[in-house]
């Protein structure tokens, strides 16, 4: 059988001759080019079973090779991009690039890349994308040292990566990214939740082995599904809004890794009609305000979503028909009793495995307020934890804009926030109702 022919393409001399070396010792018959212009020459008169081309050379780059090269051929063609190179990964990609090998990487790598395009089939039917957290470019755009693999996206089942761990990531490279219209880099879900660790209620230790993944991954597509068709209201800053539901969607695959929480969202989600939907929507628009105040921490806006995602497990000890009944009716015992959930609340939460404490404190005040006429407590003022202050602003606002007892036809947004200023402007935090307000009126 005839040797594999592989056309090696790269201008830095020491790594194109260990990479040479290292190919003749996988038993590859290799060809050198020292750019992107000797290369074409080289293909115009002889044929290779592989191309494997750098990005950044002299005269041709390995772009402008691949786009010339694709309207002759479909021979496999493997890019070596470095960890900067996020747009020209994306256009190799574009341009029918096969494989990539992100610099520096080892033989093994690079024998299991090539393997990988000449001679396996990829799963029409495998999709990455639970395996990967999306983030937004701006929390990138600090300029230090990274902690993590980065990663884009390039399809459902292709991600590639492009920063190594332990590397500085170049403020203005991320600006010029930005510019070119990439809006999120991505990270494993097993990084992100390390990304998350301060906040996380999931622990290495505390993760169940024995979830059911079925059953996890039906209750992440109903709760999506319930995202777009119940909480996700016209009038409110769409793109904040988007970048908001994948926050939440990704704390919310985290979170169904420990047994407690599934079990006790499930136990919202069957209780009653509405009640799982005003728990999502309240995280929702909680995480929306505090990303509007610049709240840059990720491991903070994963305590405010997982927060506003629990605050009314209390409601779970009340029966369905006093949470389907109108509040102006209740009697006095009836009030006294549903003015027990967000204490009762707390005391679920402390009996479940590493709910962070400032989760249990704003469950138990969020329907404290800053006059001290709310409940259990009466507190007032800063007394009242932030956490909290931002639950009861959007526990109050989606009240108006998601269908409840309460509220059977909601209001929009602007009248939403009216309704806020004229009834309840003593009680809530401006700074946190100023934030929903800017969000509406970009809406």
């Amino acid at each position: 059988m005839s040797e594999t022919t592989v056309l090696l393409v790269e201008d830095d001399q020491e790594l194109s001759a260990s990479l040479d070396l290292a190919l003749k010792r996988l038993h590859y018959k290799v060809t050198k080019a020292p750019n992107g212009l000797k290369a074409k020459e080289l293909l115009s008169h002889w044929d290779f079973d592989l191309i494997l081309s750098d990005v950044k050379m002299p005269e041709m780059d390995g772009i402008e090779l691949l786009e010339w090269f694709r309207s002759k051929s479909i021979v496999p063609f493997i890019m070596m991009t470095a960890h900067a190179e996020v747009l020209e990964t994306k256009s190799a990609y574009d341009l029918g690039a096969n494989g990539f090998l992100q610099k520096p990487f080892q033989v093994e790598e690079l024998e299991s890349e090539i393997k990988r395009v000449l001679y396996e089939k990829e799963d029409a039917e495998v999709s990455r994308d639970r395996d990967f957290a999306r983030i937004p470019i701006d929390e990138f755009t600090s300029g230090s040292v990274i902690s993590y693999n980065i990663y884009i996206r390039l399809n459902e089942k292709k991600y590639v990566k492009v920063a190594e761990k332990g590397l500085d990531l170049d403020i203005e490279r991320v600006k010029t990214y930005k510019d070119k219209g990439v809006q999120y880099l991505y990270l494993t879900i097993e990084d992100f939740r390390v990304y998350l660790s301060t906040a996380m209620i999931i622990s290495e230790n505390l993760a169940s082995s024995n979830i059911d993944r079925g059953k996890k991954q039906r209750f992440i597509k109903h709760t999506g599904e319930m995202l777009a068709q119940k909480v996700m209201v016209e009038g409110v800053d769409n793109q904040a809004l988007l970048a908001s539901k994948d926050f939440f969607m990704t704390m919310l695959d985290v979170v169904l890794d420990s047994s407690d929480m599934m079990e006790l969202l499930t136990l919202l989600e069957d209780h009653s009609d509405h009640l799982y939907t005003h728990c999502v929507a309240v995280s929702l628009y909680a995480i929306l305000i505090v990303r509007e105040l610049d709240w840059k921490a990720n491991p903070t806006t994963f305590k405010v979503g997982l927060a506003g995602l629990l605050h009314d497990v209390g409601k779970k000890e009340l029966s369905e028909d006093l949470l389907q009944k109108k509040r102006p009716l209740f009697s006095r015992a009836e009030r006294e009793l549903y003015e027990t959930h967000p204490s009762k609340g707390a005391e679920i939460l402390m009996a479940c495995d590493n709910v962070p404490q400032e989760v249990i404190q704003a469950v138990r005040q969020h329907h404290e307020n800053l006059t001290g006429t709310g409940f259990p407590d009466h507190l007032q003022g800063d007394q009242v934890v932030p956490l909290a202050r931002v639950l009861r602003l959007t526990d109050i606002f989606c009240n108006f804009v998601i269908k409840n007892p309460d509220m059977p036809k909601p209001l929009s947004p602007r009248l939403a926030v009216e309704q806020i200023r004229q009834l309840y402007n003593k009680e809530i935090d401006y700074k946190f109702f100023k934030c929903l307000e800017t969000l509406v009126k970009r809406g």
